[in-house]
């Protein structure tokens, strides 16, 4: 029936759904506001109007990234001399050019390739989700599965993800900045718009996709979705935005750049130093260029791309999905985390433990939201009628839903209004029957700034009427609003001395690390019950307190030793009491006897300089607003520290958006706060962000040691055919060659791409968090490192022309012997660069196993290359004896001597002036 309405193409819009009521609305979608769709017919749908997500950017295909990776200057001076070989008559080094161009170019796409999917990986892990209405069931399913007739619930920090047509609402805000331009947030409402021609950002029944909702909530019915939205069309007319470069890729691009043009100048020495030498104009162009694409590292960046999406792969195994790869190089770096309490330092499984009411603790039995346990005064069980009336309003004030999925019972929505849920149910209070007694009429939604939520509730009809306000929130703040307790059923004037001694049961409640509400409620008379916007905020009756327990992460403590032994510093900055917070704090190591507690109403008031006194020692944010985190967040980064900042609702998105790594909870965390991260914890935990860190800074040491050895090797590269060019062959004669064109192209392929990729998977070092945090405006490559690396560059380079003067009577040999020896001393440097001051005898040979296959699959095709007859033909080589090959191993050591000298000395130095000592040395690279 529902296809007469819907029609038979890709959208359902060409119906003016502003100008139908709710009802209209949903009957035109056949659907239904209670039950919401089928899940038979929500997959029929699916099916028919595919799934709701916009069209990315046409990519480029495989053809196009190959015909990419022959554009390469270089490559094409190459190309365009293995042309001029052909037609001169050089078949053999022609071919044998264009297979090392061809092969390189395939590597060069499978590089990319890779590269593509790993960041796709991360973006399908970011899938966000929506809550509908399916089977009268309320569900959680990813936005792409939405289809129009689905009936979704929207609230305070939703991201829009359809255009839908709202069908119940309360006080909604939304935020229509993406699609309209207007900065400011708009009213939204139920009412059917009576004009046929509405423009979009009039629309005041309708919300569209990209938007969020910025304070409320709704019920609304799904009418486009995909491309078929306001949002879809826009995009459809616009390219997918790239990713940007990190400042580390940028580093790399530049210093690519820079070693480029001094190849470029070293090329034409070489070409010009041989054709004076009387060697073949075709030999040498053949030559100097097949040494210029030897020698600039272009798979460089591709090489760092891979190692970061995969290792950002790995952090997301480990429950960090991070938004960005530029984020991982700001995650080593790491110096404080401001870390909320609830939810990430602690389970966030809230669990009413004690009441207050009547002037009596009461214990409250259970754990987890299973709603079995007793209240107990003084272990006798305790029923009372202030006892219902203080459970109902914490039943009522609330937004939650709690399951039972077979057997195992669940919250949707708020944890501590679920244990309030839960509280009450222990008590018989089902939540669907006191729903059904009190309807809902209204809704305050909680603000951070007042500190408490009202909702209004109608119970009775006729002259039976009454009309009901009831609030929860912060003791404090509920306390203020009321003139009038509760006490045995019965309300009369709350006295100072009542108040005083109900904010010193707070205090207790809290020093027990209570997480601790006040409820209160009022009944409505006269304009507060007409016009709820006339609603007084006083006259309400005090009825008592509710203290839940939210027990520590087993792992925190670990993690936050780890922070301690990183030098990382931790702030807890938190909206609950200060007394329960500091409580958590103590029990996971975070707080000591010095901690003091500090509330956003004394940060209002401090300067800068009180501030910054405070932020030197060890303190507890307790009761703070979004603008108090946001101003400590600002002096931290003032101050030069790297900040780490968590955050899970609206308020918390500018202290994310603005720290260096904005870390949102994937499990509570509004979609607002979501998009201002830079990382996502999908366990919320607080040792996930640890493990982040921790993986950040195996990610930075592992590119640092690859960007090491192919830079280092490629410097070798050079330095042998300089010195050879200079030094050896002008007193010899034209017929000898030191290394030909076609080796130096294969020991490029040969030893480069395979054990680099397998230095960027290399294990964490032990004690990478016992080290200070690395300064990120310190560059990846120093004077220092670009010193060494020359140094044993000059140890290649000298070696590889030794070995061959010792075989200069023998030309092929000799060239043989040098081309062996230099993949060699490349093979044997791999190991030198697994760590940069500790020797390759203090760890295991076994603990990166694609190293060691990398390793061998290279010495391996050197051997064919070598010893096969085959192969000779190409690559103008002679078999070598067994004690050629001992002679040529024996040489390759040589670089490990000199590197674990290099390393005694680096030692030495660190001894006596100090650890990082030899690391902040002028750098290089920034410009070309």
């Amino acid at each position: 029936m529902y296809s007469l309405f819907l029609g038979f193409g890709k959208g359902v819009t060409d119906r003016l759904f502003y100008s139908m009521t709710p009802e209209d609305a949903v009957r035109n979608l056949a659907s239904s506001t209670e039950d919401g769709l089928s899940t038979d017919e929500a997959r029929s749908r699916l099916e028919k109007y595919g799934k709701n997500k916009l069209e990315a950017a046409k990519k480029s295909s495989i053809i196009q990234k190959f015909f990419s990776q022959l554009s390469e200057l270089m490559v094409v001076i190459l190309m365009i001399a293995g042309v001029i070989a052909f037609f001169l008559g050089e078949d053999v080094d022609a071919t044998i050019i264009f297979f090392i161009v061809i092969l390189n170019a395939i590597i060069g796409v499978i590089q990319e390739y890779k590269a593509e999917k790993a960041i796709e990986a991360l973006k399908r892990m970011m899938a966000p989700q929506t809550t509908v209405i399916r089977d009268r069931d309320e569900k959680v399913i990813p936005v792409e599965e939405l289809v129009p007739g689905d009936i979704v619930l929207l609230e305070e920090g939703t991201r829009v993800s359809a255009d839908v047509r709202i069908l119940e609402v309360s006080l909604l805000q939304v935020d229509e900045a993406a699609l309209t331009g207007e900065s400011v947030p708009r009213n939204k409402s139920e009412k059917a718009l009576s004009d046929k021609a509405v423009p979009l950002a009039e629309q005041t029944n309708m919300l569209f996709m990209g938007t969020t909702i910025t304070s409320g909530r709704c019920k609304a019915i799904v009418v486009e979705t995909g491309m078929m939205t306001e949002f879809g069309k826009i995009a459809g007319l616009t390219a997918e935005i790239k990713e940007e470069k990190s400042p580390l890729q940028k580093e790399l691009v530049n210093v690519g750049k820079f070693l480029a043009k001094a190849t470029f100048l070293i090329c034409l020495l070489v070409f010009g130093m041989g054709l004076l030498s009387g060697r073949p104009f075709v030999d040498m162009l053949l030559f100097a260029v097949s040494l210029g694409v030897a020698a600039v590292p272009e798979g460089l960046p591709a090489t760092m791309t891979i190692a970061l999406a995969l290792g950002v792969q790995r952090m997301a195994k480990r429950k960090a999905i991070v938004r960005k790869l530029s984020s991982v190089e700001t995650l080593g770096s790491t110096t404080v985390i401001c870390t909320d309490k609830t939810g990430t330092l602690t389970k966030n499984e809230m669990t009413v433990k004690k009441l207050y009411l009547n002037g009596c603790l009461i214990d409250v039995e259970g754990e987890g939201y299973e709603p079995r346990g007793h209240f107990l005064l003084k272990n006798n069980a305790y029923t009372d009628g202030s006892l219902l009336s203080l459970l109902r309003t914490g039943s009522l004030c609330n937004n939650a839903v709690l399951k039972d999925e077979r057997g195992r019972w669940t919250i949707i929505g708020d944890p501590t209004e679920g244990a309030l849920i839960v509280s009450a149910e222990k008590a018989g209070l089902a939540h669907e029957s006191v729903k059904d007694e009190y309807p809902r009429m209204f809704e305050m939604p909680f603000s951070s700034n007042k500190r408490m939520m009202i909702t209004v509730h109608q119970r009775g009809s006729g002259k039976r009427k009454e009309v009901v306000a009831f609030m929860k929130g912060s003791p404090e703040a509920v306390l203020s609003r009321c003139s009038l307790i509760e006490v045995n059923g019965k309300s009369k004037k709350l006295s100072p001395q009542e108040k005083l001694k109900i904010k010193r049961v707070d205090e207790q409640m809290g020093s027990e690390a209570l997480r601790v509400l006040g409820f209160a409620f009022k009944i409505l008379k006269g304009k507060e019950a007409k016009s709820f916007s006339k609603i007084k905020d006083s006259g309400f009756t005090f009825q008592g307190m509710q203290g839940m327990i939210d027990p520590p992460r087993i792992e925190v403590r670990d993690a936050v030793d780890k922070c301690k032994a990183a030098g990382i510093k931790i702030f807890v900055i938190t909206g609950d009491h200060g007394l329960t917070a500091r409580a958590i704090a103590r029990q996971v190591n975070i707080a000591s006897d010095k901690t003091i507690i500090v509330t956003g109403v004394e940060v209002d008031r401090m300067k800068d300089d009180e501030l910054a006194h405070v932020l030197e020692g060890e303190a507890i944010f307790a009761r703070m607003t979004a603008a108090n985190k946001m101003r400590i967040v600002d002096h931290l980064m003032k101050e030069g520290e790297v900040v780490a900042v968590t955050g899970d609702g609206v308020n918390d998105a500018p202290a994310l958006k603005r720290a260096d790594i904005g870390v949102a909870m994937g499990i509570t965390g509004t979609d607002v706060s979501k998009e201002a991260s830079k990382m996502v914890l999908t366990d919320d935990s607080f040792a996930t962000i640890v493990n982040a860190i921790e993986e950040g800074r195996t990610i930075y040491a592992n590119i640092n040691k690859f960007i090491r050895y192919m830079l280092s090797c490629n410097l070798g590269e050079i330095i042998a055919i300089l010195l050879a060019m200079f030094l050896v062959l002008p007193f010899l004669p034209p017929e000898y060659g030191f290394i030909t064109a076609v080796q130096i192209l294969w020991v490029n392929l040969g030893t480069d791409v395979l054990p680099a990729l397998a230095l960027g998977v290399e294990p964490a070092e032990k004690g990478i968090m016992n080290r200070r945090p690395r300064n990120p405006k310190e560059r990846i490559i120093t004077s220092r490192h670009f010193f060494d690396w020359l140094l044993a560059g000059v140890i290649i380079g000298v070696g590889t022309v030794l070995i061959f003067l010792m075989y200069k009577d023998n030309p092929v040999k000799a060239s043989t012997m040098a081309f062996t020896l230099l993949v060699f001393f490349q093979l044997t440097n791999v190991f030198n660069c697994r760590h940069e001051s500790k020797s390759i005898f203090s760890f295991s040979l076994w603990s990166n196993k694609m190293l060691l296959v990398a390793v061998g699959i290279s010495l391996a095709l050197q051997i064919l290359v070598v010893q096969s007859s085959f192969m000779q033909t190409y690559f103008k080589t002679t078999p070598l004896s067994l004690e050629d090959w001992g002679l040529v191993v024996l040489f390759s050591l040589i670089i490990i001597v000199y590197d674990e000298v290099r390393k005694l000395l680096l030692k030495a130095k660190e001894r006596k002036y100090g650890p990082g000592s030899c690391v902040r040395e002028n750098q290089i690279g920034s410009s070309s």
